[in-house]
Formats: C-alpha cells, sequence, structure tokens
C-alpha cells in the first residue's frame, strides 16, 4: 500500500511523506527477542490493531510478549513468522491502513454479525474539498451496490443527514473526536460494525469516516491519492459485519495502495457475506414432526436429525461450520426404529451422539454415535410426549432423561458411565401433575432444573437437583406462575444463571430469569417486552444461549426463534445489553416451530420444517 499524502499539493506525481507514527515505526532499528531496543513504537501499533494488550508492551529488552505478538501479525500478514523485526514487517507496519483491528478472529472468512434489518438508511455529512461532491458521494453509492449484490434483500436507503439515519457518512479532520478511533496516524477511514456487535461505536448512528487532514483522495487511480470507491468498499464491508481477512485478494485485507483500483469483491469476501446474510436453503425430506440440530463437544461436527413419517430416524451430518452436508444432496442417512413424536440428543464427548425418542410402544429408546452406530436399545417407561436430554458433565460420562409418564408425573433416568440407574428400563418418579414434555437444562456438574406445565392450570413448574437432593423434595414441584400454552424453553448462560421463555395465553413470549438464586421478576411474575405485545407467535420457542468473546469483553447472548402469526421464522436476540426487536428471517412460509444452533459466530444455523414437509435451513 502508497504511503500517506498531506492534502493541498497540486502535483499529481507528489510523493507523499509519512506521519509521525509511521516515521517512528521506520526508525526502530532490526531487533528480537531479548535486545535492548526501544521497541515502544511497534509495540503501539500491535496494541493499537488488536495483537497486543497494551499493559502487556515490554520496556527495556524485548520480551516474549511483544515478540509473540509479532509472529501474530507476521502470520496475519503473510509474512515469515519469526518474531523479528526486520526490514518487510517495518515496510508493511509504516504503511497506510484501515483502523479496525485485525486479529480479534482467527477465521477462514472473517465475519462477526449482521444487521437484522435489511434496509440500512444512511446519510451524508462533510464530503471531501478535494473531490467533486457528486462524483464521491456516487462512488460510495457504488461500493454500496456492490456489497447488496451478494446480499438477498439488502438494500441502502439514503436520507436526509437532519432525518432519521443508521448510518452517517462524512469526511472529517484529524484528530477525528467524535470517534474512539481518531484517524491520526495513516489510518485512512474506520467504520463500525452493526448494532450489537461492536463496542467502539456503541452509539446511533454507526459511523463510515475517511480522513480529510492527511489523505489525499481520487476518484480513480492517481499517484500519491486513494480511490474513495476502493477504501469505502472495504469500509462498507465493516458496516455489514465483515472483519479483516489477511489474504490480499480480499477486499477486507487492512490496505489498500494508492494509485490502485480495489472494487471488486474477491471469492473469500463474498463467501464471509453470505454466510453473515444467509437466506433459506432447502435440506429435503417429508416429515410430520420438528428436527433437532446437535454438536460435539468441539462444535465441529453438527447433527441434524428427524423422525420419517414411517416412524424411523433421518440424519444428516456437516463435518464443520459451513461445510458439505452429508449425505450429498438431499439424501439422508436412514437410523432405523420404530419411533413417534420428536427427539431428543445429546453429547457428552468428543465423536459421541445419543438420540432418544418415545418407541411407537410408548417406550423410550435409544441410539448412539461412538465410532460407529448403536442398535436402538429400548429404556422403558410410559413415555407421554416427548424426552428430554441432558448431559452434565463428569469426564463426559453423565446423561439424564426426562419424561412424563402415564400417571402424568414426571419420571427420569441416568447413565453414569456404567450402567442405567435405577435400571435399563425402569425410571423413578419425581411427581407432579403435568402436562406436555418437561425441558430440563444444565448449567454445570451436578446441577439440573427442570422445567414442565402444570395439567391444572399451565402454570410453569420447577425442580432442581442440587448435588445432593431434588428441591423441592419428594413429589412436589415449585409453581412459576404464567400460563403457558406450549413447553416452556430453558437456557443457561453460566452457573447460577437461568432464562426461561413461554408463549403465554395472548400468543405473545413472557420470561423470567433466574440469577444467584433469585427469579425475576419474581417467583411467580413474568416479564412482558413492550414490542412483544405486538408480536404474536404461532408455534413453540427454540431458545439458545452463548458467550460471545470480543475486543477484551465477554458478552452473555441470547438467541429465540418461533413462528410469526403468519408462519414466518422471526429471531430475537439479546445483544449482552438489551433485548433487540424482533426481525424476520426471510418470507419464507414454514409448517413447524424453528430450532436454533449455534456457528462459531453470531450467525445462527436455523432449521424449520416447510409446507412441503422438507426440513428448510437458514445458513
Amino acid at each position: 500500500m502508497g504511503e500517506v499524502v498531506v492534502p493541498g499539493k497540486e502535483d499529481e506525481d507528489y510523493i507523499p511523506q509519512p506521519t509521525e507514527k509511521q516515521q517512528k515505526i521506520l526508525s526502530t532499528p532490526d531487533f528480537g527477542i531479548g535486545d535492548a531496543v526501544d521497541a515502544s513504537p511497534v509495540s503501539g501499533f500491535l496494541s493499537a490493531y488488536g495483537y497486543l494488550e497494551s499493559q502487556d508492551a515490554d520496556t527495556g529488552k524485548v520480551g516474549e510478549k511483544t515478540v509473540s505478538a509479532l509472529k501474530d501479525y507476521q502470520k496475519f500478514h503473510k509474512l515469515k513468522v519469526d518474531g523479528k523485526f526486520g526490514d518487510k514487517t517495518r515496510h508493511l507496519m509504516a504503511q497506510p491502513r484501515c483502523s479496525f483491528n485485525d486479529c480479534s478472529v482467527a477465521a477462514e472468512f472473517p465475519i462477526r454479525g449482521a444487521w437484522q434489518d435489511r434496509t440500512i438508511i444512511y446519510a451524508f455529512g462533510t464530503l471531501s474539498q478535494q473531490v467533486d461532491k457528486t462524483k464521491c458521494m456516487q462512488a460510495i453509492q457504488s461500493a454500496m451496490a456492490t456489497w447488496a449484490k451478494e446480499i438477498p434483500g439488502l438494500k441502502f436507503v439514503e436520507n436526509e443527514a437532519h432525518r432519521h439515519h443508521e448510518v452517517m457518512i462524512s469526511f472529517r479532520k484529524v484528530p477525528d473526536t467524535d470517534c474512539v478511533e481518531t484517524l491520526e496516524g495513516g489510518e485512512l477511514a474506520h467504520a463500525s460494525l452493526p448494532p450489537a456487535f461492536g463496542t467502539k461505536f456503541p452509539g446511533m448512528p454507526k459511523p463510515v469516516h475517511f480522513d480529510e487532514t492527511e489523505v489525499q483522495w481520487a476518484l480513480g487511480k492517481q499517484k500519491g491519492k486513494y480511490d474513495v470507491e476502493s477504501v469505502a468498499l472495504h469500509e462498507i464491508g465493516h458496516l455489514l459485519g465483515m472483519l479483516h481477512n489477511g489474504s490480499q485478494e480480499s477486499i477486507m485485507y487492512p490496505r489498500v495502495s494508492d494509485n490502485k483500483l480495489a472494487r471488486k469483491l474477491s471469492a473469500d469476501d463474498k463467501t464471509g457475506i453470505r454466510r453473515l446474510y444467509p437466506e433459506w436453503k432447502r435440506v429435503g425430506g417429508s416429515f410430520t414432526n420438528d428436527p433437532i440440530l446437535v454438536s460435539w463437544t468441539s462444535g465441529n461436527f453438527t447433527n441434524l436429525a428427524c423422525v420419517g413419517g414411517d416412524g424411523g430416524l433421518r440424519h444428516r451430518y456437516q463435518r464443520e461450520p459451513y461445510g458439505t452436508w452429508h449425505p450429498a444432496g438431499e439424501a439422508f442417512e436412514h437410523l432405523g426404529g420404530k419411533l413417534a413424536g420428536n427427539v431428543a440428543a445429546v453429547t457428552r464427548a468428543e465423536e459421541h451422539v445419543a438420540f432418544f425418542a418415545r418407541g411407537q410402544d410408548g417406550k423410550c429408546y435409544s441410539k448412539w454415535y461412538s465410532g460407529g452406530w448403536s442398535q436402538w436399545v429400548s429404556r422403558g417407561g410410559d413415555v407421554q410426549g416427548d424426552i428430554a436430554a441432558v448431559s452434565w458433565g463428569h469426564a463426559g460420562t453423565r446423561t439424564d432423561l426426562f419424561m412424563r409418564g402415564a400417571d402424568n408425573a414426571i419420571h427420569h433416568k441416568y447413565y453414569d458411565g456404567a450402567a442405567w440407574k435405577p435400571g435399563v428400563e425402569t425410571w423413578t418418579s419425581l411427581g407432579g401433575n403435568t402436562t406436555g414434555s418437561p425441558k430440563a437444562v444444565c448449567w454445570g456438574p451436578d446441577r439440573i432444573d427442570v422445567f414442565a406445565r402444570s395439567a391444572a392450570d399451565k402454570s410453569v413448574l420447577w425442580k432442581a437437583w442440587d448435588g445432593t437432593k431434588w428441591v423441592p423434595e419428594g413429589a412436589d414441584w415449585t409453581s412459576l406462575g404464567g400460563t403457558a400454552l406450549e413447553d416452556v424453553a430453558a437456557v443457561s448462560s453460566g452457573v447460577g444463571h437461568l432464562y426461561l421463555f413461554i408463549r403465554g395465553a395472548d400468543n405473545t413470549v413472557y420470561s423470567k430469569s433466574y440469577r444467584d438464586g433469585k427469579w425475576e421478576p419474581s417467583i411467580t411474575e413474568w416479564g412482558h417486552h413492550e414490542e412483544d405485545l405486538a408480536s404474536q407467535i404461532s408455534s413453540p420457542i427454540s431458545a439458545l444461549a452463548y458467550n460471545d468473546y470480543w475486543d477484551n469483553f465477554m458478552y452473555k447472548r441470547i438467541m429465540l426463534v418461533a413462528l410469526s402469526s403468519s408462519n414466518l421464522v422471526r429471531l430475537k436476540m439479546y445483544d449482552g445489553r438489551q433485548w433487540r426487536k424482533w426481525f424476520y428471517l426471510g418470507d419464507k412460509v414454514m409448517a413447524g416451530a424453528p430450532v436454533l444452533h449455534p456457528q462459531r459466530d453470531n450467525t445462527p444455523v436455523v432449521v424449520a420444517r416447510g409446507t412441503d414437509g422438507a426440513l428448510w435451513k437458514w445458513e
């Protein structure tokens, strides 16, 4: 990439001078671990772009932390990874670049998260004084159009700056005092990630800012100047949720040279943006039941299963996130069985998955994979509804099952790594007078929380294993109030934290949380978001809780999916700070309740049964 230009020079062939920050990097001598060199310009650079914590910077002799960060920088930029600061590393660091971090995520196609609404309203603020203003706007709009071609339903809509807008595009004098990143010292531009996924620009509108002080701009190739559209294409990629990519072919590479056009997306760019903004794709099959998704402990192997119309279990798998599904095409692996209702699944160790379902004879049956598929084995019982299955650790050996029996009580059995207790086909009654199917969740070893609906009034009932006993003991259950039309959706975001969601009598979503021994809003009351009053649903809720690590913060995120009153799939997310609005996942009408499963990032996988009986996947 070319060097930074000081505006105001009339000569088109003017060769720019480095900024003070760049000059300090250029003046830093070669060094390696243990050298008595002032490496602060380099460690400051590494800290600014996500490779080194500022408190970890070495003083005096060059230490392991600086060398380790330098190796990460070299690896990202495809340099020789030796941890030594020399000519090639020095030259690259001194080049102008985007102000965004490089290495927040190590991924094949680095992405962060998407806009919920695919209509993005933007406005132009102050434009560059160096180029024609109308053509400058057109160049930025052309960059928007390039991304929009790859995203189904994406629209950029311009509004006047004094009216409502979600994005403000402007050329700023340095330092840019409105933002955390000031654009000083060789930074061409910066942009925010989508709402809920950035930490440096948490408010609205989201900025897309270009450096008007230290950079000279052009509308095309010009020596010593930077093409507005090329830089805009990169920054709008960030605005849409893309992260930096170490491939120089990618438009999301942190640098673009002066006197160069970079106006086309690479294959990596197209793959990444399509993962961020998916559409419904047919998986196939013909079903009347709802599917389940489950991954091995590493998250690298996903199983999709559903009971077919003949009672046999159909299965597909994916070896890695976004990978190819097997068998190929729309085929399913037939795992046999004579089942009824929906299947439950649990994975307690790598390369192990177990399925549980009610058989057509009313007994619980299980089948598992551990290097190969077992036969279906009876676990007994007189099952009404569906099985709930959870695993709570103990070196990957523990599995607990819950079901509603013919007496409407909840019954329990568990596998301790050696045998099923109380017996292969016997169960222990936990009491209760319930309807529907129980739900269970674990926040760690020796803790299980079980939820069911009262047969008397459809209120939510709760019973917990505290490590030594069931609470309350005997056949009693604790009432949590509410009126649940369907089974409870229960998730845990960590030790001591539970979140419950139900479809209430008015077909809207109600919730409550448990934190450090206390239910909120109270043990019998349920919360109701104002927006939910006008957002009716028509299906059971699928919920997912996960921890999202970003910029040295951990966000506890929760996602919900359900069918709307018009049978479209809707998603709602808690972003770690607040609940965001419901939004539609496309416009495909579904016949069955959607189910959620996470990838390694903030792009959920949702599977639902369509009106054609086939499974469809939002991925």
